[in-house]
């Protein structure tokens, strides 16, 4: 609870002195090329696929800006992980009652982000972001959370177009843990595809 507080405390410290300030919005879908728990011993992580919006401020704008950053994934679809190779004569298992009907959502309020460009219409970026994300179903399943702390840590190449609109493509590694708090913390580790369009205040 006392990292909760602490993480909405510094979260609202941010954004006061940016709030008079229009933001970049983002608008963005997602995938996870690849899941697993902690060191891939288990087989059952879910697959990920989702949208969301990120939202900017700058900080510092010089050669290299910095920026703060926020994510929000208002729906996150948790598809069932892929069946194992099975004999031929081998039985389906029974699917879980939760198959298919799996989702999350979630909210990374503390995150910033560089900005290295290239040229006035070419930029590279690189983020790091944090929060929480909560689910229907349990991570890792029977012995893990619905809600778990988030970590985001992502680079991207972006590219102005059609004037304002700045289309964007990034890849990151995305890391839910509930710290602790479970009978087992593996941890859920994705390998994240974004691609976004940012549309410039």
């Amino acid at each position: 609870m006392r990292v909760l507080v602490l993480a909405a405390v510094g979260a609202a410290c941010a954004v006061a002195p940016l709030s008079a300030q229009a933001p970049e919005l983002t608008p963005f879908a997602e995938a996870a090329l690849s899941s697993r728990y902690g060191l891939g011993s288990r087989d059952d992580a879910p697959q990920w696929q989702g949208v969301g919006l990120r939202a900017s401020w700058p900080i510092m704008t010089r050669a290299v800006s910095l920026h703060y950053v926020m994510e929000v994934l208002p729906v996150v679809r948790l598809g069932a992980p892929p069946e194992p190779p099975r004999l031929a004569n081998q039985a389906t298992a029974a699917p879980q009652p939760e198959d298919g009907q799996r989702f999350a959502a979630g909210v990374m309020p503390i995150g910033v982000e560089l900005r290295l460009p290239f040229d006035p219409a070419t930029r590279v970026t690189a983020r790091a972001l944090g929060g929480l994300v909560a689910a229907n179903v349990r991570l890792p399943p029977i012995s893990g959370r619905e809600v778990n702390f988030a970590w985001r840590l992502s680079v991207g190449l972006e590219k102005v177009l059609l004037g304002q609109a700045v289309f964007g493509a990034s890849l990151g590694w995305t890391h839910l843990s509930n710290a602790g708090t479970a009978l087992q913390n593996p941890g859920l580790d994705l390998l994240v595809a974004q691609l976004g369009v940012t549309l410039r205040p």
